[in-house]
């Protein structure tokens, strides 16, 4: 995972960018330049072979055309508002290099999912991979919930409805504050990864891969095992030049797992490949 995404100019109003561990990410000093990331990801690929990078931050289609140099060595998932200068990104990125995970937030697009979804079936018939979309349950958004979730389904096969996170609304936080009859528009488009009042499950694991199979680079280029948890060796990528990966899955000791893609690398109980007793 690389956040290194630190501008953004859709102005949504439940956006993280100012709180928690992603708003610190986003906010985070970006001290180095195109030129030195550029080596430095060539160092991984050099000494690893290409990767797969989930690009995230703020909005990384605000910066193409370092995506585009990174990921001639490297392939990637990119999250996006879907608002990037289309030509630009096709000249910029190969389809084979790239998949695309947009987030339809309505009010960018008048409220209406028609252009959103024009735009992902012009660069699906260009060869782009666009596996997903997702949409965010704010509030307002509920009573169009089943609307917008259906048209998305038309041009993807899945359909990922988060709920509020890090964010208010008349006061309110939020998922906390969901009321019964939001709730019951959410139960039938939330994933698993939520409980039935839509806030993160308590983590019940024995060890996670991030940090073994897995890192986080952060904006300033210090490696982490995930956005949540920092500390791997103090290395920095830019700095350092690479990644040295953990010997092996350790405990993680958070509270619970705010990316859905780290669920991957959970060891549990019924997965350890080392047996329950170790």
């Amino acid at each position: 995972m690389w956040p290194f995404a630190h501008t953004c100019h859709a102005g949504c109003p439940y956006c993280f960018s100012g709180k928690g561990v992603a708003g610190e990410v986003a906010n985070g000093a970006r001290w180095w330049t195109d030129d030195e990331a550029v080596t430095a990801w060539r160092n991984v690929y050099d000494r690893y072979g290409p990767c797969y990078i989930l690009l995230s931050g703020l909005e990384p289609g605000e910066q193409l055309e370092l995506v585009g140099r990174v990921f001639e060595y490297h392939y990637a998932g990119m999250a996006t508002n879907f608002t990037f200068d289309i030509d630009d990104f096709r000249r910029l990125i190969k389809p084979d290099h790239i998949e695309l995970h947009p987030t339809f937030h309505p009010h960018l697009w008048g409220m209406d999912p028609a252009p959103f979804c024009a735009r992902v079936k012009s660069l699906q018939e260009d060869g782009y991979n666009i596996p997903l979309a997702s949409l965010v349950a704010y509030p307002p958004y509920i009573p169009r919930l089943d609307e917008y979730a259906a048209a998305l389904a038309e041009v993807v096969g899945t359909v990922n409805v988060a709920p509020a996170r890090l964010c208010t609304y008349q006061g309110k936080p939020y998922p906390e504050s969901y009321t019964e009859d939001e709730l019951a528009v959410l139960r039938p488009h939330i994933p698993s990864l939520y409980t039935q009042k839509a806030t993160m499950p308590p983590l019940k694991i024995k060890r996670c891969g991030a940090g073994f199979d897995a890192a986080c680079v952060f904006l300033n280029g210090d490696i982490g095992r995930c956005s949540q948890v920092r500390d791997m060796g103090k290395r920095n990528l830019f700095r350092d030049g690479n990644i040295e990966f953990l010997d092996t899955p350790l405990p993680c000791g958070e509270a619970s797992c705010r990316c859905a893609q780290m669920s991957a690398f959970h060891i549990t109980e019924a997965n350890d490949p080392e047996g329950a007793g170790q």
